[in-house]
């Protein structure tokens, strides 16, 4: 059953440089939180590729100037390492 009156509750992020090494329950808690923070990223940037195209689509011949501010996000995350 979905529950819609809980809130969400991220886990906590866990850094390389706060683990042992020799401790593989660390090691992959570490591994777990770093690929699910890059799937966060990732969509993220996704949705803002769907909003571009979509402000792209409806604004017609002054696209570039109304659709300049997602166009200038999707390029800073793209300049970041995150690949779409």
């Amino acid at each position: 059953m979905f529950c819609i009156d809980t809130e969400h509750v991220r886990p906590e992020l866990v850094s390389f440089d706060d683990i042992d090494y020799n401790d593989p329950k660390a090691l992959r808690a570490a591994q777990q939180s770093m690929v699910r923070e890059q799937w966060v990223r990732v969509e993220a940037l996704k949705v803002l590729r769907r909003a571009l195209e979509k402000c792209f689509q409806t604004q017609g011949a002054n696209q570039y100037e109304n659709c300049k501010d997602l166009a200038g996000k999707l390029e800073y995350g793209r300049k970041n390492g995150i690949y779409v």
